[in-house]
């Protein structure tokens, strides 16, 4: 479905894979073996016939009930073979979620062992620790021991980013919304996207450091194919250089 939603609209959207309906995906379950076993297939199939860009979101419950990194790490060795094959990006969440329980693997800590054993897979730490400085410690302590791991701004301080900047540089940063049906009610103080736009804006990025994490390396990690003239000005004069049918890949 996710795959079909996209590909009616190739100029606007690309699509990220994820295992299992929602409850598994979520990690309610008692045995996550029978998604494991099923994942580097299905995954494959996503990223060729299907025509993914990579992994997104990935409810580490659902492939493990492992707390030690390093078992935690065996367990996601075929997937993650999969994505250093195709060298597509897997998007882990740091910090918490809506959902509830698997705080643990919210500390990314354990992400280290992975990105070490797989250095050719790019890992996108998601929300880089929600502006939990625990979390967001654990997150930069992964991304400064690995050059494959990244962050993107969803739920960060404009302090934390300036700092992961300052330290991994902005080309290591990919901006997000973690817009959902539920965030288009947001109002006050203000949409979903104006906040994280200001978030960006309160870090007092460079021209340069907002063009890195707002397109440049999205576009890089995956693979897209995008129209180079006007993206040298900012995210406020891109949309009239891209026209009516084309949209700047940030949202």
């Amino acid at each position: 479905m996710v795959a079909k939603a996209a590909n009616r609209h190739p100029k606007r959207m690309v699509a990220l894979a994820r295992v299992g309906h929602d409850q598994q995906s979520a990690g309610y379950q008692d045995d996550p073996t029978l998604v494991r076993e099923a994942a580097p297939a299905e995954f494959e199939r996503a990223l060729t016939t299907l025509g993914m860009k990579g992994i997104g979101e990935t409810f580490v419950r659902a492939l493990t009930a492992e707390c030690h990194p390093e078992k935690i790490a065996k367990d996601l060795a075929g997937i993650m073979q999969v994505v250093e094959r195709f060298e597509v990006p897997i998007q882990f969440p740091t910090a918490w979620s809506q959902f509830p329980g698997a705080l643990y693997y919210g500390d990314p800590v354990w992400v280290d062992e992975v990105a070490g054993g797989h250095p050719k897979a790019p890992i996108i730490l998601t929300k880089m620790g929600r502006a939990i400085t625990r979390y967001f410690e654990s997150a930069m302590v992964v991304a400064l021991r690995n050059v494959n791991v990244y962050f993107d701004v969803v739920g960060t301080s404009p302090e934390h980013l300036r700092l992961a900047v300052d330290q991994l540089g902005a080309d290591r940063i990919l901006f997000g919304t973690d817009w959902s049906t539920t965030w288009r009610w947001l109002r006050k103080p203000a949409s979903l996207h104006e906040i994280r736009m200001k978030v960006l804006d309160d870090a007092r990025l460079s021209p340069a450091e907002r063009q890195q994490i707002l397109w440049k390396n999205a576009a890089k990690l995956f693979k897209l194919s995008i129209e180079q003239k006007g993206l040298e000005h900012d995210h406020e004069e891109l949309v009239p250089a891209f026209g009516k049918d084309h949209a700047p890949p940030i949202g």
